[in-house]
């Protein structure tokens, strides 16, 4: 009977210490978890020796990509600054394969302070993050507008992964039916692509689902079942960029447009998710159309350094006359949206030259294309008589 009762005691202080131990990791990843929403994971530095053509316009050498302590690609916002600009988007807006100072956002920041006599006045923080669409801008202007109630504008280039969404998708594509709709697992996926960090009380799942130790073990469940393309992440050497270009000039290409009409309403929608968002914090929001290569008369040079268009298998490709043409069209959904609700917006894609003096993909800026985007939309905020200047 002694022996039966020690059993059941030792059964019931082993538990007892794992609760203990359980709550007290808890506690201890919940003082180290960020209460806050960062893009990029605050203080990440990298420190990269580009030595690769694969890039055409991309400088080699030391090139720099850092994040400050907010989780924004830029500097840090000091008490100077006066103006605040957030950039919202996808790779074109973080621009990866250019060094910190070499961004559109950061030389959009540096050109409206000379502008303004080099007073250091105006700050522009870089939002940009690999593979965003709209559905993420959603939730970024959701979460971070609050989160830093000085940002007096948002400035968002979109357009081309909506694009790719449709594309990759098709047939299975579903528009977004809005944040409060989403399924818990839903949601999370879209936090965690969204943001490198958010709070575990902001999920959608039951209590014990939304525990930091919990959280983790399924992040880390997630990343072993689905390693990272890795062309969402710096590609240092160009292989998997030539890979992907590979692919492309050897596949067939479809040469009809698909049906871009669901694609086009979610968009749309989405659009004007983000506009009510600003619009709820007083933020001035200024919309840019997406600016791409993709034409009916590329020349061979200019065709061999696309990569994008394929189908969800990459068996097929469409055409850059094809590509161009849809591009087009949410291009114009865009300015047909900000039209309807008076909302200010720039027609990037019309005011830069479409060659590869600006392009060293489909999209992405090579280092002079970056630095005519800063000028143009610096000629925009100049030229609008509205704060800073």
């Amino acid at each position: 009977m002694s022996s039966t009762k020690n059993k059941i005691v030792n059964v019931v202080l082993l538990l007892f210490c794992l609760v203990v131990m359980l709550v007290l990791g808890e506690v201890a990843l919940r003082l180290i978890a960020p209460g806050m929403y960062y893009v990029w994971p605050p203080g990440m530095k990298l420190i990269r020796d580009i030595q690769t053509d694969a890039r055409p316009g991309v400088e080699r050498g030391e090139s720099v990509f850092s994040i400050n302590e907010l989780g924004f690609r830029g500097d840090s916002p000091a008490r100077e600054h006066t103006y605040r600009i957030l950039t919202v988007g996808g790779s074109t807006t973080i621009c990866r394969s250019l060094d910190d100072r070499q961004t559109w956002p950061y030389l959009l920041q540096e050109m409206l302070n000379d502008a303004v006599g080099g007073r250091h006045r105006v700050w522009v923080g870089n939002a940009g993050k690999c593979g965003d669409d709209m559905r993420n801008h959603i939730v970024q202007v959701k979460r971070l507008l609050p989160q830093f109630p000085r940002i007096d504008a948002v400035v968002i280039l979109v357009g081309v992964n909506d694009y790719q969404l449709l594309m990759t998708r098709d047939e299975t594509f579903r528009p977004f039916p809005g944040l409060d709709k989403l399924t818990p697992r839903e949601y999370e996926h879209l936090m965690n692509h969204s943001f490198a960090f958010w709070p575990g009380a902001d999920s959608a799942y039951p209590f014990l689902k939304r525990t930091e130790i919990w959280r983790r073990l399924r992040q880390a469940k997630n990343r072993l079942l689905n390693p990272p393309d890795p062309i969402m992440f710096e590609d240092v050497t160009g292989e998997t960029l030539e890979m992907r270009r590979a692919q492309r000039r050897n596949a067939p290409k479809i040469a009809e447009l698909q049906d871009l009409s669901p694609g086009l309403e979610d968009y749309s929608n989405n659009i004007n998710r983000v506009i009510d968002l600003a619009e709820s914090r007083a933020v001035r929001v200024v919309f840019l159309t997406q600016p791409f290569l993709w034409s009916s008369d590329l020349t061979e040079d200019e065709e061999n350094i696309l990569w994008f268009g394929f189908k969800t298998d990459r068996s097929e490709y469409y055409s850059s006359e094809v590509l161009a043409r849809g591009m087009r069209k949410y291009n114009e959904t865009l300015i047909e949206v900000c039209g309807t609700r008076n909302v200010e917006y720039l027609d990037l894609a019309e005011r830069l030259n479409q060659d590869r003096s600006n392009f060293y993909d489909d999209v992405h800026f090579n280092t002079q294309g970056a630095r005519n985007a800063a000028s143009v939309i610096a000629e925009y905020f100049i030229n609008s008589g509205r704060p800073p200047f």
